[in-house]
């Protein structure tokens, strides 16, 4: 939930250009998260393991 009340999946719901009102705060701050973070750099291959793991069980 972010700070104003709201979930990522109500946000979802919404009108884009209302979604880009409320996430645009916080969109510089995310962007220096994936920048600086090593686990949020490392998200994408983290990803690919996991889906390649998903077709090894079927």
């Amino acid at each position: 939930m972010l700070e104003n009340g709201l979930s990522l999946q109500a946000i979802a719901s919404l009108p884009p250009e209302r979604r880009k009102e409320i996430l645009e705060p916080y969109i510089d701050r995310i962007a220096e998260d994936f920048q600086t973070d090593p686990e949020l750099a490392e998200f994408e291959i983290l990803d690919i393991e996991d889906r390649d793991r998903e077709y090894d069980e079927s």
